[in-house]
């Protein structure tokens, strides 16, 4: 292994707070807005990172989606 380069007084991130949620765009969906996801293993992904960012308040109380099938389309729903 070569030598790594040395940082002086760089400050230590606290735990958990340098990696950032790749659904942190969930935010920015407000109620009755849709978007769409490929299969239902996204959209399971989607509400799992949804129920997780919510515990962790990065989302707000109550934050709530629900998807319908608009023929092949999966559309995901923010509702609360």
């Amino acid at each position: 292994m070569l030598k790594p380069i040395i940082h002086d007084a760089e400050p230590m991130p606290t735990k958990g707070s340098f990696r950032e949620s790749k659904y942190q765009w969930l935010e920015d969906v407000e109620v009755g807005q849709s978007f769409d996801v490929d299969s239902d293993a996204d959209f399971n992904r989607v509400a799992s990172a949804a129920k997780n960012l919510e515990a962790n308040g990065n989302l707000p109380e109550g934050y709530k989606i629900a998807r319908r099938k608009i023929g092949s389309t999966i559309r995901v729903y923010r509702v609360a």
